[in-house]
């Protein structure tokens, strides 16, 4: 019941956020990380410049929303799963900004170039 709750606050607060990027607080961290990432794509897919900026954008707005994920107190399954849910999305929403033949590449690249990652027990020295 608590794995439900948590989903259906983290999917209403996604859809309320996605709705309107002024909700979505800059975060430079996110823009520097998605600039990179940016790079390796574009090196493959050769986006036109519409096609970065709108690329780039969806990646901030999805690096944001998965640092929000990792700090949630929950449980790490909970985590993978929910993280697992919002690659899906964001790979969907990429189909929006890519050809389909640059989409189905990006498919294959993105297992590479953005890996689903949960930190397990860190430790603060």
């Amino acid at each position: 019941m608590k794995t439900i709750a948590i989903a259906l606050f983290l999917g209403f607060n996604f859809i309320m956020t996605a709705q309107d990027p002024y909700l979505q607080k800059g975060d430079e961290r996110a823009e520097a990380l998605a600039q990179m990432i940016l790079e390796k794509y574009d090196k493959e897919l050769s986006m036109g410049a519409e096609q970065r900026i709108l690329f780039e954008n969806k990646l901030i707005e999805f690096l944001i929303r998965e640092d929000k994920i990792k700090n949630l107190d929950m449980s790490v399954r909970d985590k993978l799963k929910t993280l697992t849910r919002l690659l899906t999305q964001e790979t969907a929403e990429m189909r929006n900004i890519l050809t389909r033949p640059q989409w189905r590449y990006y498919k294959k690249l993105k297992k590479r170039y953005q890996p689903v990652v949960v930190e397990v027990g860190k430790v603060n020295h």
